[in-house]
C-alpha cells in the first residue's frame, strides 16, 4: 500500500519537476532571471530569503514604483533589487533614482538604463532559502539520497512480497 502511494506520488512530482526545468530553460533563453534575496533593503515587500523572477524590460516599460534588478556599481557582479522612485533623462538617456523600501534615503548613485537587468514580476517568500540549501553539499546529498532511499525501500518491499508469494505457492 505504501509502495503504491509512493509510485502514484512520484510520477506527478517527476512530471512537475521536468516541466519547471523546461520552462526555466526557455525563460532563461529569453532573458528572464531568478535570484535569491540576501538583503533586507526591500522589506517587507521583498523579504530576505525570497526568490524573485525578473523579465527583461525596456526603458519605456519601467515606471515609477516598479521594482527593478540592476547591476551593482561595486564591481562584484551582484544584483540589486530596489524600487524606482524617479526617472531622470540626462542627454536623452534614462537614469533611474532607486530606493530600497526599508531604506530611509534614496540610493546615492543613479542607475543608468544599461545597468538594468529587468523588472521584478514575481516574488516567492522563503523559496530562495530552499534553492540556496539545495545548492549546498547537504542539499545535493539530500536530493541524491531521497530517491535512492525510496527506490531501495520499494525494491526491498517488492522482494519481500515476492518471497512470501513463493512460500505460499510451494
Amino acid at each position: 500500500m505504501i509502495k503504491k502511494f509512493f509510485v502514484k506520488l512520484s510520477v506527478p512530482i517527476v512530471v512537475v519537476v521536468l516541466m519547471i526545468a523546461i520552462l526555466g530553460a526557455v525563460l532563461m533563453q529569453l532573458g528572464w532571471r531568478m535570484g535569491n534575496v540576501v538583503s533586507g533593503s526591500m522589506e517587507p515587500t521583498v523579504g530576505v530569503g525570497s526568490m524573485i523572477l525578473t523579465r527583461p524590460a525596456s526603458v519605456s516599460d519601467i515606471e515609477e514604483g516598479d521594482i527593478i534588478a540592476f547591476k551593482s556599481d561595486d564591481k562584484t557582479d551582484s544584483m540589486v533589487i530596489h524600487r524606482v522612485v524617479d526617472i531622470t533623462y540626462i542627454d536623452k538617456v534614462a537614469q533611474f533614482h532607486t530606493k530600497g523600501d526599508a531604506n530611509i534615503h534614496e540610493d546615492r548613485q543613479l542607475v543608468p538604463a544599461e545597468s538594468v537587468e529587468g523588472r521584478v514580476i514575481l516574488c516567492v517568500p522563503r523559496a530562495g532559502r530552499v534553492v540556496t540549501f539545495l545548492g549546498t553539499p547537504q542539499g545535493i546529498g539530500m536530493m541524491l539520497a531521497v530517491p535512492v532511499v525510496l527506490l531501495t525501500y520499494g525494491l526491498f518491499r517488492n522482494g519481500k512480497r515476492n518471497s512470501r508469494e513463493e512460500k505460499v505457492v510451494e
